[in-house]
């Protein structure tokens, strides 16, 4: 694995170009919540259609790879307490984060969903 981007500031959003992608690509995001309330929200743009965190989670392409899934909580993009209005995140794509606190999430978008293998 290559780490592309660390942000330890939740205010703060993530944006990276991913270049040569292939069926093998897996993109995989470590999220820790350190007491107040995790969340967890993603828009990856391939071939100009975009892939956001849906609710549910397997309605969308990302894949849950670690953390406690059995009470997922979703909540839109501008929620509180986040109110993001970044443009690059899909307007449909959903916070999503389980009841837990103090707790790691670890999330992964896996192209070979979106691209057959050659």
């Amino acid at each position: 694995p290559v780490l592309l981007e660390s942000e330890q500031n939740w205010a703060h959003s993530v944006e990276f170009t991913v270049t040569n992608v292939t069926a093998d690509t897996v993109l995989q995001f470590t999220c820790i919540d350190h007491g107040y309330v995790g969340g967890f929200i993603a828009t990856v743009e391939y071939g100009a259609v975009q892939y956001s965190t849906l609710e549910p989670m397997s309605a969308s392409k990302f894949d849950i790879v670690e953390g406690d899934t059995s009470t997922l909580v979703y909540h839109v993009k501008t929620a509180s307490p986040w109110h993001i209005h970044t443009d690059e995140i899909a307007d449909d794509a959903m916070w999503v984060w389980n009841t837990d606190t103090y707790n790691t999430m670890k999330f992964a978008f896996d192209f070979a969903n979106i691209i057959a293998s050659t």
